[in-house]
């Protein structure tokens, strides 16, 4: 942890928020995933950010759109 705040690789932040490897990947590469870090040749996400895309992305019903 650094500044009290846990950051995962790749693997495991596509875990934690229940997406594949390869979507993550994709998303990172085209610009729509979640905000991460370089530590040289590694990738991190900051587990907070993780978590409020989440939750960005709740919904109350099915036909509710994503909020802005």
């Amino acid at each position: 942890m650094e500044g009290g705040r846990r950051y995962l690789d790749t693997g495991a932040a596509a875990a934690h928020v229940g997406l594949s490897l390869s979507k993550l990947n994709r998303m990172r590469a085209e610009g729509s995933g979640p905000p991460f870090a370089r530590k040289g040749r590694r990738v991190l996400y900051d587990t907070r950010r993780l978590d409020e895309r989440v939750a960005a992305h709740e919904r109350r019903f099915t036909s509710e759109r994503d909020r802005p």
